[in-house]
């Protein structure tokens, strides 16, 4: 009993450092692109104000994933092999992709 949850322990961890690893790509991968299109465009919005907007939206975008986003992907992907036997793994990874995406957009007016 006790190693069980040890186990589970671990796997909650596991699970944890890769949502954390997942927030900081995210982060430096949406400030290196605004820093690029600050620099391409001459614009002089300072990277501090890029910054507080980014991790607003990544630090929302993580949430939302974790809590609504994953679960409800992995229920899509388990209910339709069970009951159909047919893998959804790429249409669960366009949508995430899709989902990431749409909640960047609306920030890229801003830049130009």
């Amino acid at each position: 009993m006790i190693y069980d949850s040890l186990k589970l322990k671990r796997f909650l961890k596991v699970i944890d450092n890769i949502f954390v690893g997942l927030h900081n790509t995210l982060h430096g991968v949406v400030i290196f692109f605004f820093k690029n299109i600050n620099r391409k465009v001459r614009s002089k919005i300072p990277v501090w104000k890029m910054e507080s907007e980014t991790s607003e939206h990544v630090h929302l975008a993580i949430n939302v994933f974790k809590k609504i986003i994953f679960p409800a992907s992995l229920f899509y992907v388990c209910a339709n092999f069970y009951f159909f036997g047919r893998n959804s793994l790429d249409t669960m990874l366009l949508g995430m992709v899709i989902f990431f995406y749409s909640n960047f957009l609306p920030d890229l007016s801003t830049v130009f």
